[in-house]
C-alpha cells in the first residue's frame, strides 16, 4: 500500500469515527421514564397525560415509557434512563427500595422532574415505624407539604425567563389548580423560576412570596413544578412548554447536546486534514518517542489539573472528572509543532511524534471522559 493509499483511508476512518452516520441522527436522543399515581383524583390527568407525553417525545425526538407500575422504579431498569418523571406520584407511595434507587439515580447526575403531588414531602404522609425519606425533602428545598386551597384559576409569573426550563414562556399566564402550599418558602435553598400570584385566587394559608417551580442547584438536574392538577393542562400550550422544556434540559444537560450539521463538517474536514499529514512510516519508526509523549501528556495533565481544581476545594470525584476531561492537547499544538520544526528547534521525528501524540490523545480523551461519569458537586465551603 502507498503512502498516499494509506492517508487517505486512515483520513476517511478518522472522519466516520467521529462524525458518524446521519441514520444516527434519526435515534431517540435520550429515553424518560414517567411512572404516576394511581390515586382515584389524578386519573382524569394521567389519562390525557400519556398520549400528551408520547407525542412530545414524538416531536421532540425522545422516547417516553409511562407506566404506573412502581416496580419500574429499580437501579437496573433506570440504568436505560436520563430522566425520570414523577407524574403526580408522590415519595411516600415508593417502597424504600425504589426510593434508594431514585436516590442513587438523581446522585449520578441524571434527570429528575417532579409535577404537582410529586412535591408531597413531609413527616405527616409517613408511619412513624417507617423510615422518612429525609434526603427527598433536601432536594425538594426542606420544604413540606401544607393543605393546598380549593381547585381555581390563578396566574403563573416567571422570575427566570433565561432558565432553560422556562424559556420562550411568557412573563405570566393564567390556568386552574389546586396551588399547592408549603411550611415555608424554599427560597434560601433553591433557585427559583415561577411563583404563584396569589393576588390571583383565594389561599388556604399565604405564603406571601410563593415559589411553584424550581430546580435545586446541589441537584443540578432536578426541577419541581407545583402546578399539574388537572387534565386541561394536557392542552395548554405554556404547560406542554414547561414540561417539554424540563424533560429535554434535564437530560441533555447529562448526555450532551448533539452537534449540528456545520459542526460536523468542520470537523470532518479536520480529521481529513490531520490524516493527510501523517507520515505512517515515521509514525512507526517513531513509535518509543509517541508512546512516552503520550503517557506524558495524559499523566501530566491529569495530574495538574486535579490539583488545581483540588485547590479550590472541590470534591476529589469533580477534581478527577476535570482532570480526564483535560487529558489532551488540541489543534494548536499542530501550529507550534510546524513553528518549532520550521525554525530548526525541534527534528521531523519530534514533529511526526507530535502531531500522532496530538491525534491520540484526543481519541483516547473522548472515551475517557464518557467513562468518567458522575456530577460535578459545589467545593465544599459552598455545600455547607
Amino acid at each position: 500500500m502507498t503512502r498516499s493509499s494509506f492517508q487517505f483511508i486512515l483520513a476517511i476512518i478518522l472522519t466516520v469515527s467521529f462524525v458518524g452516520g446521519t441514520a444516527l441522527a434519526q435515534q431517540p436522543r435520550f429515553k424518560a421514564l414517567v411512572v404516576i399515581s394511581k390515586a382515584k383524583d389524578h386519573t382524569r390527568m394521567m389519562t390525557c397525560a400519556d398520549p400528551f407525553l408520547k407525542k412530545m417525545g414524538d416531536e421532540n425526538h425522545f422516547q417516553v415509557d409511562f407506566t404506573d407500575d412502581s416496580s419500574r422504579i429499580n437501579e437496573g431498569n433506570l440504568k436505560q434512563y436520563k430522566v425520570f418523571v414523577m407524574l403526580q406520584l408522590a415519595p411516600f407511595d415508593m417502597s424504600i427500595a425504589q426510593q434508594d434507587a431514585l436516590q442513587k439515580f438523581v446522585e449520578q447526575g441524571n434527570g429528575w422532574v417532579g409535577i404537582h403531588a410529586a412535591g408531597l414531602a413531609g413527616k405527616m404522609f409517613v408511619k412513624p415505624e417507617r423510615r422518612y425519606w429525609q434526603w427527598f425533602e433536601d432536594m425538594m428545598g426542606g420544604v413540606s407539604y401544607s393543605p393546598h386551597p380549593k381547585f381555581q384559576k390563578g396566574t403563573v409569573i416567571i422570575e427566570d425567563r433565561t432558565h432553560p426550563v422556562t424559556k420562550n414562556l411568557p412573563e405570566k399566564f393564567e390556568i386552574s389548580d389546586e396551588w399547592y402550599e408549603f411550611d415555608k418558602s424554599p427560597r434560601p435553598n433553591v433557585h427559583v423560576l415561577a411563583l404563584a400570584d396569589e393576588s390571583t385566587y383565594v389561599q388556604n394559608k399565604p405564603m406571601g412570596n410563593h415559589p411553584i417551580i424550581w430546580s435545586n442547584e446541589h441537584f443540578r438536574r432536578m426541577v419541581y413544578i407545583g402546578i399539574g392538577h388537572d387534565a386541561s393542562l394536557c392542552s395548554d400550550k405554556n404547560f406542554e412548554g414547561l414540561v417539554r422544556n424540563a424533560m429535554v434540559a434535564r437530560a441533555l444537560e447529562r448526555i450532551g447536546l448533539r452537534k449540528p450539521v456545520i459542526r460536523d463538517a468542520f470537523v470532518a474536514l479536520f480529521f481529513v486534514t490531520v490524516g493527510m499529514l501523517i507520515d505512517p512510516s515515521t509514525w512507526l519508526a517513531s513509535w518509543p518517542v509517541l508512546t512516552l509523549l503520550v503517557g506524558l501528556i495524559l499523566i501530566g495533565k491529569f495530574l495538574i489539573w486535579t490539583g488545581v481544581v483540588r485547590v479550590f476545594a472541590y470534591s476529589w470525584r469533580t477534581a478527577v472528572k476535570v482532570g480526564v476531561g483535560l487529558t489532551q492537547i488540541g489543534e494548536f499544538s499542530f501550529i507550534l509543532a510546524q513553528v518549532a520544526l520550521h525554525a530548526g528547534i525541534i527534528s521531523p521525528e519530534i514533529y511526526h511524534a507530535t502531531l500522532a501524540a496530538s491525534l491520540v490523545t484526543i481519541l483516547l480523551n473522548a472515551t475517557l471522559v464518557r467513562l468518567s461519569s458522575g456530577p460535578i458537586t459545589a467545593p465544599s465551603a459552598v455545600r455547607a
